[in-house]
């Protein structure tokens, strides 16, 4: 939940949340799920957040999508 409410501030996003996340677990030696959660971090939540976002939204409210 808090991952989507993020994910419309601007520069910090999605990413203002599984990035302390995967800090937080590789700090205190869990580097599979840190690793896990980096890969999934990159891959899956920003990378919908920032290609597939602004393809979906910017036809939709008139805006290009390197402005979105």
């Amino acid at each position: 939940m808090v991952t989507v409410l993020t994910s419309v501030i601007p520069m910090i996003g999605a990413a203002g949340v599984w990035v302390p996340g995967t800090l937080y677990l590789a700090l205190t030696g869990q580097w599979p799920q840190a690793a896990i959660l980096a890969i999934w971090g990159t891959a899956a939540i920003s990378g919908v957040d920032n290609l597939l976002r602004p393809r979906l939204v910017g036809g939709r409210v008139g805006l290009s999508e390197l402005v979105m």
